[in-house]
Parts: C-alpha cells; structure tokens; sequence
C-alpha cells in the first residue's frame, strides 16, 4: 500500500509542477524515485474526489479542523489553466487549488477548487448529487459535537445511527457548499 501512497504523491507533483497550469507559489511535494508516469496497479481506480468551494479557508474548518484532513497544498491557479475548462468556470474566476490526505496518508485525497469572483450556482439540497464518505476511529461523537458547535451552523446534519452489515456508526452532514457527507465509525470485527 506504501507504494501506492508514494505513486499518487509522485503524480501530483507531477501535476503540481507542470508548467503553464498552476501557479508555482507553494513548496512542490518531492517526488518518489522511480515512480514518475507509472500508472495505478488497480484498473479502475478512483483517483480523488474534487469540490468546487467558495471559501478555502471556511471549508478547512469542516475538513481539516474538524474531520481531522491535513492540507497538503494549497495555492493559486493560473488564469490559462485547464481546470477552468474543466469545471466549467468563467474565465474571470480566480481560482485557488488544494489537496488534502488523511495524516500520513496518499497525497490528494480530496481536491477543492475554490471559485472567487463570479456567482456559484445556488446550493443543492436534496436528492443530494453525490456522497463522501469519511471514516473516523473511536470519536464519531466528538466530530458531531464539533460540527454541532461550529460557527456559522452548518445546514444538516443528522443523528448518529446504528447500522448493520457492516456493523457501523455513521451520521450525514451537508457542508456550507452542498456536500453531503457521510462520517462513519467502524465497530471492530468480532
């Protein structure tokens, strides 16, 4: 799995580093020998998750200062860059760029692109578009009670829940873009 870890690192520096694309403010990620260009040994594999945001900095209150995320890289994009192309955002958007793990974990976990300067579509409620589901070990209760405390409010969330197969504790929450999240405690395997 270590491999795995350092290959997704090595690819983002990669990505990070390629020019003409993302601002080269930010200390670049030092790449792995030997791994530069391989591909995934899963096929499919799913690379990352990617959030547009309006606020960087409100959003590493739910994901790094509560959920427990590190930021790996944070920084500003080019106004030549692909990823306006890519999300569909106006050229006149500023954009910044952030990649988040778990501690220790792969680089790049989950993506966010925050949006500045042009009207963000109206956020979605339900049927929710999609799902992240996050995993925390022995302190479900203290995530929601952070969440719960947090300020501004966030919209929805919802009890913790006993659920089987597997057997889990889990509770939802939309963050202040629209996300729905799913966090979720596993009870060790009997």
């Amino acid at each position: 799995m270590n491999r795995i870890h350092a290959m997704f690192a090595a690819l983002a520096a990669l990505f990070l580093a390629a020019p003409g694309t993302i601002a080269q403010t930010a200390p670049q990620p030092a790449q792995p020998p030997g791994l530069q260009g391989k591909p995934a040994e899963f096929d499919p594999y799913a690379h990352r998750s990617n959030f547009v945001v309006a606020d960087l900095e409100r959003a590493f209150g739910l994901y790094r200062d509560i959920l427990g995320f590190e930021v790996a890289v944070a920084m500003p994009v080019k106004p030549e860059s692909f990823l306006y192309d890519f999300f569909g955002i106006p050229h006149e958007a500023r954009l910044r760029i952030a990649f988040l793990r778990s501690p220790g974990g792969r680089f790049g976990a989950i993506g966010m692109t925050e949006v500045k300067g042009v009207a963000l579509a109206p956020v979605r409620s339900r049927p929710y578009p999609s799902v992240l589901i996050v995993e925390v070990q022995k302190r479900i209760e203290s995530v929601r009670s952070k969440i719960l405390a947090a300020e501004p409010k966030y919209p929805d969330v919802g009890p913790i829940l006993e659920l089987t197969n597997p057997s889990r504790r889990e509770f939802p929450i939309t963050d202040h873009d629209g996300n729905r999240i799913i966090v979720m405690q596993l009870h060790a395997a009997d």
